[in-house]
């Protein structure tokens, strides 16, 4: 094309390869109401200007006036002579055209010799550039109907198998927490099993303990009344005092056992409160001979003071019951991260039976002869209410150490 101007052959040449190798199934380019290209016949009746039909045989129809703007012609101008080098008898050599001493383009080739033809043959050529034309396009919509079909069935597809695994995630969301409640309440009424087993044989062992010494004291007031004598009285009377104090003893600690209180949490010096500790202890500690070391940091922890009473008196009361003369008992803490640290109480006594380490926090299991075993289960309900951890350690013939874990510190 040059200035507006392309020959027909060469139209029809490149319009028919577009009507046969894409969509575009029809093109009628009228000038002055007289067709002067139509790729085929059509069915189109009265269509009018810049406007759209789609007809029965799946062909979409678009009609548009359009004018081209006169082009200017390629530089440099194709009027001039082509020069062309003499042959050299070299035939693996190629020349190129030059134009005014410059290599010429395809493009400048190509316009030159339609401008040569014109000027020969202008019937031929169709000037798009002198006037308005009305173009008038048919598309094949078949094919992009059934790419949009296609499309909108993988689509739907898509959307059903989401539907479908949304609504399987959902069932199975809703069914892992039905599942995790059903667990959740296994676990507590497995745990109040077991609560309710160990009163149950907490209550059996405080009948126990308590009918023998009633026993003895309805035994010895027996006897008072038989017996006049003095110093068989006094007697008496001390053996009665001591039984009921052993009566009270084990109806204190049951009641510590079985009753429930919430924790009063508050800040308590870790140092101060053991340096309290051992003074308490005095009296127990020199009269078997026992020392206890204390290397605690200045640190406050977050506790309940009775429960932490409880806690570790029983504990150093354990070490003490069973170590011998002259044994040493320490306590220490080990801040293990920022805000936690754990406590342990560790002594160089006989140790514990390996028998007996998974059941050392039940009620009457204990490895003291003169102990009735129900201060380390008092210990462990204390632990598992302020949430702590507790582990006991221990070898026959090297010591024991009990550690407690997951103490707050008080930042």
């Amino acid at each position: 094309m040059f200035g507006g101007k392309i020959s027909k052959r060469r139209l029809e040449f490149l319009l028919g390869n577009i009507v046969d190798q894409t969509i575009l199934k029809y093109v009628c380019i009228k000038k002055s109401n007289k067709i002067i290209f139509e790729s085929k016949s059509s069915n189109l009746v009265n269509m009018d200007d810049s406007s759209s039909d789609l007809h029965n045989n799946n062909l979409y129809y678009f009609s548009s006036d359009i004018k081209l703007q006169n082009l200017p012609p390629p530089h440099p101008p194709p009027s001039s002579r082509l020069f062309f080098p003499p042959y050299t008898g070299m035939p693996n050599i190629k020349f190129r055209a030059r134009h005014n001493g410059r290599v010429a383009t395809d493009r400048i080739i190509d316009s030159i010799k339609a401008e040569n033809d014109f000027k020969r043959h202008p019937e031929r050529f169709i000037n798009f550039a002198e006037s308005t034309q009305t173009i008038t396009i048919g598309l094949d919509v078949s094919i992009v109907k059934k790419q949009l079909d296609d499309e909108l069935r993988k689509t739907l597809i898509f959307y059903i198998i989401s539907c479908i695994a949304i609504l399987i995630w959902i069932f199975a969301w809703i069914f892992f927490i039905k599942n995790s409640r059903l667990k959740l309440k296994y676990a507590q009424m497995k745990e109040k099993s077991a609560r309710l087993e160990e009163l149950s044989l907490t209550a059996s062992g405080l009948a126990h303990e308590v009918k023998n010494p009633l026993g003895i004291i309805r035994g010895l007031t027996q006897n008072i009344l038989k017996n006049s004598n003095t110093s068989l009285i006094i007697n008496s009377a001390e053996k009665i005092i001591d039984e009921v104090d052993i009566t009270t003893e084990r109806l204190s600690d049951f009641m510590n056992y079985a009753r429930h209180r919430n924790p009063r949490i508050s800040s308590i010096n870790l140092k101060k409160y053991f340096n309290e500790v051992s003074e308490m202890l005095c009296f127990e500690l020199n009269e078997k001979n026992i020392g206890l070391e204390l290397d605690i940091d200045e640190i406050n922890t977050l506790a309940d003071k009775e429960f932490l009473d409880q806690i570790v008196i029983n504990i150093i009361m354990n070490s003490i019951n069973a170590c011998s003369r002259g044994s040493i008992i320490k306590v220490n803490n080990i801040i293990i991260k920022p805000g936690i640290c754990i406590l342990e109480i560790s002594d160089n006594g006989p140790g514990i039976e390996v028998t007996l380490l998974d059941n050392i926090f039940k009620p009457y299991v204990s490895n003291n002869p003169e102990g009735h075993g129900i201060g380390l289960a008092i210990v462990k309900k204390l632990i598992d209410t302020l949430e702590w951890e507790i582990d006991v350690d221990s070898q026959i013939g090297k010591g024991t150490k009990t550690i407690i874990s997951g103490i707050k510190i008080a930042m």
